[in-house]
């Protein structure tokens, strides 16, 4: 989000609207892509040993770019999982 500084702006019940649309069709594109890769077999994306290889992926993805938006949806996945992973119990 952008920062405003001192100026106060009011947001528009259109601006949250599409706010909440985006959040919803890029969680959707998560959660497609994480059960696909789950039926694919892939699977320890819970398990605190598998943080370093996340974050090694992580930082593969970053360094790959904005070659496509499915690299994007692969960069949010793997933070959520490590979000998950620091989370507090």
């Amino acid at each position: 989000m952008i920062k405003t500084g001192d100026i106060k702006i009011v947001c528009t019940c259109e601006e949250k609207a599409a706010l909440k649309t985006m959040i919803d069709y890029f969680s959707k594109s998560m959660k497609e892509k994480l059960l696909l890769k789950l039926d694919a077999g892939y699977r320890g994306w819970d398990e605190t040993e598998n943080k370093e290889s996340i974050e090694a992926y992580l930082k593969d993805h970053v360094k790959k770019g904005l070659q496509n938006k499915g690299n994007l949806v692969d960069i949010a996945n793997f933070c959520a999982m490590l979000w998950n992973m620091d989370k507090p119990a």
